[in-house]
Formats: C-alpha cells, sequence, structure tokens
C-alpha cells in the first residue's frame, strides 16, 4: 500500500513482456539477478517473473533468482555467482540496465556467447544499452511522461489539497536488440 502518490513504470508488466519473449524465442532456463530486496518494486519484479513462468508452465527455482544493486560491478559479480550454481541456464533476465552491463561482461569473459549461449535483457532502456556489444534488449518506459503526470498530480494538490493518494502505472514496452535473440 502506497502511503503517498506515486508515479511509477508498470514493472510487473514490463517483467513478464520479457519472460514471455524469451520463452518465445526457445529458452526455458532463465535466470534473474533482481535489484535490491529492500524496494518494493524488486518485490514486484518478482512477482512478475514467477507469474509468468507459472502461467506459461515453467516451473520457478528460487536458487535461480539472486538480489544486487544497481550498478554493473554487482551484475558482473552476481552473474558469476548465478552461473557457478546454474550452469545450464539459457538466459538472464537483469532489473536494471546497468545490471545487464555488468553480466554481460562477466558472461563475455566467461567464453558465453551472447545471444548464441546466453540471451540477456536488462530493464530501463537506458542510452548505454543501445552502444552495448551486442545491443540489450530492454523494457522501456517514458520517464518525461512520468515527470509531466507527477507534475500534473502534484499541481492538482496544490490547487486543491485532498487526502488521496494516487498509484499512477506508466505502461512498459519491450525493446528487442541483439542480446536476446539470434533473428
Amino acid at each position: 500500500h502506497y502511503e503517498t502518490n506515486c508515479v511509477m513504470a508498470d514493472v510487473m508488466q514490463g517483467i513478464r513482456l520479457v519472460v514471455r519473449h524469451l520463452v518465445q524465442d526457445g529458452r526455458c532456463c532463465i535466470g534473474f539477478i533482481n535489484g535490491p530486496n529492500e524496494t518494493s518494486t524488486s518485490a514486484i519484479k518478482l512477482e512478475g517473473f514467477r507469474l509468468e513462468l507459472d502461467l506459461l508452465g515453467i516451473s520457478f527455482r528460487p536458487q535461480r533468482v539472486v538480489s544486487a544493486h544497481f550498478y554493473p560491478q554487482a551484475g558482473y559479480l552476481q552473474t558469476k555467482q548465478l552461473l557457478a550454481e546454474n550452469p545450464d541456464l539459457d538466459s538472464i533476465i537483469y532489473a536494471d540496465d546497468e545490471l545487464a552491463i555488468g553480466g554481460g561482461r562477466a558472461l563475455q569473459e566467461a567464453g558465453y556467447r551472447i545471444p548464441a549461449d546466453i540471451a540477456i535483457t536488462g530493464f530501463g532502456n537506458y542510452e548505454m544499452g543501445r552502444f552495448a556489444s551486442p545491443p540489450l534488449t530492454t523494457v522501456n518506459y517514458d520517464i518525461f511522461e512520468m515527470g509531466i503526470i507527477a507534475a500534473r498530480r502534484l499541481k492538482m494538490i496544490m490547487d486543491e489539497p485532498d487526502d488521496q493518494n494516487w498509484l499512477i502505472k506508466v505502461p512498459t514496452t519491450l525493446k528487442v536488440r541483439h542480446s536476446s535473440t539470434i533473428g
């Protein structure tokens, strides 16, 4: 429950889109490097991951999920750990593009070919993802639109104060690039 006004990306929808994309591309052993455990968006992303796997008939395996703070170094280290415990992975979803950039580096250093051996995806559609090698498939949302919506809600509250707490979700879309699909 949100006790304040909030504008956020529909992160559950975003993770579900990624899982569906990977499974439709033939991936079934999916790892997930989520954000910090203490954030509500990380909990929602994990819920979306579990839900979509279940809807697609794939068993959730808790050992395929680790958490990290949103830094390339954390993605790098957690990818090494995840692979050591799950050498059968054919794809990894990262809860943030920075994690994916670090993770991609760890994979390439370990001799994996992206996406031939393992597909990777990010979240956030940061500019750096377009320039990663290979370019990063990611979840996109309109951060500028989120700012406009937040400003409009603030103006509403300033003009006519109310006790309502709004949770406004901005839709997410999947930006497919070469890191997740051979086609």
